[in-house]
């Protein structure tokens, strides 16, 4: 029988360095009836500096606010979060005095590539530029799994809504993570909102059809389509159609005009038979021409109706619970994952394990459970 534990004994504890998650877990589970304090640090005097930029709407001081919180480096995780920590008490003060003020639109848009979302979206925000609406965008990149780098290229092909004095546009790389968000795409909403920008649009990596997971963070969900897309029921069984608010033709325009209303009229019946997860909201189905500029007025009337439904019925506010509970489990186990990496006698277990899953000595499901009963055995 294999022990690799036998040779290994249990790191004192005065020498253990542990994830600031389990630290809380620990303290907890010595009074599992005490409600949980948070302490938060003092702002550092280059954060309050951030802070008071952003709330000053300085576009240079809000994307140092989001390297910041981006930064996998310890000292800036904690800095980052005292700082959202401060921003969500400041919004909340704010909400009770005006509700008004804090009141924000955030629409994500996907699809598959070649549908022209970064046309879509420039068009649109530039639209609502020139109303007088702050707009920011966060355009997800997708991450290189080999070099882990991205080529960060939205904002340039947004050449014209980066210049409007009411925009902000920031590119994330998605590192990775599956459903073509950024983990940290939902604190980067948050800063956006507490800089004065009352309209978010999240742009996703749209590598395919799974790429739902803006739903999750996001108010509406829109999704784009072209008259070229391929096979309509092959899109549904995928499973991303089920998931939006909207559902928008692309490119219609020139020869492709006939083609895009019949793709409109087949997604139109086929979203009679998916129903919608709000019950009495059947998502539009509209054709537009980003290139053109043509629909992106009535595209945008559907989006407020759909922001008007919702609230009227209660929908707008329990969904952004919802998000906000499963954005919590989301981080939960990011931080999990990230603190594994910083404790040393964790990692000096998994160097062990990991070359006996390789030459199929033992299996990854029993390295990962000896590894979790290795860290939860010291609480």
């Amino acid at each position: 029988m294999l022990s690799y534990f036998s040779t290994r004994k249990p790191t004192p504890s005065h020498q253990r360095t542990s994830v600031p998650l389990l630290r809380t877990f620990v303290s907890q589970k010595k009074n599992p009836t005490q409600t949980p304090t948070f302490q938060v640090l003092t702002l550092s005097s280059s954060t309050e500096v951030l802070l008071e930029g952003i709330k000053n709407g300085d576009r240079r001081m809000l994307s140092k606010a989001i390297t910041l919180v981006e930064s996998e480096l310890e000292r800036d995780h904690k800095q980052a979060t005292n700082l959202l920590t401060r921003i969500i008490e400041e919004r909340r003060e704010k909400a009770q005095i005006d509700p008004q003020s804090v009141d924000t639109f955030r629409v994500g848009v996907t699809g598959p590539p070649g549908t022209g979302k970064s046309t879509f979206v420039e068009t649109l925000g530039t639209n609502l530029c020139n109303e007088g609406h702050k707009v920011a965008v966060i355009a997800i990149d997708p991450s290189s799994r080999k070099t882990g780098g991205s080529v960060l290229g939205d904002r340039s092909r947004m050449v014209h809504l980066g210049a409007h004095e009411n925009s902000f546009i920031r590119p994330s790389p998605s590192r990775g993570i599956a459903g073509g968000l950024s983990v940290h795409t939902s604190d980067q909403i948050l800063l956006c909102e507490h800089a004065g920008y009352t309209h978010i649009i999240v742009e996703t990596v749209g590598v395919g059809q799974t790429e739902v997971s803006v739903a999750d963070v996001t108010d509406m969900f829109m999704l784009l389509i072209s008259p070229g897309g391929g096979d309509v029921l092959q899109g549904i069984k995928k499973g991303v159609v089920e998931f939006a608010d909207m559902i928008v033709v692309n490119k219609c325009d020139g020869d492709m005009i006939q083609r895009g209303k019949m793709i409109q009229y087949e997604y139109k019946n086929a979203i009679q038979l998916l129903g919608h997860q709000m019950g009495d909201w059947i998502p539009p189905v509209l054709t537009a021409s980003s290139l053109m500029k043509i629909g992106i007025q009535d595209v945008w009337k559907k989006a407020l109706e759909f922001k008007r439904h919702s609230q009227a019925n209660g929908s707008f506010e329990t969904r952004r619970e919802t998000k906000r509970k499963n954005e919590f489990w989301k981080k939960l186990y990011e931080f999990l994952k990230m603190g594994l990496h910083r404790s040393e006698p964790t990692m000096d277990l998994i160097h062990k394990l990991e070359p006996m899953v390789e030459k199929g000595i033992i299996s990854s499901r029993k390295a990962s459970s000896d590894i979790v009963n290795q860290i939860f055995q010291y609480m």
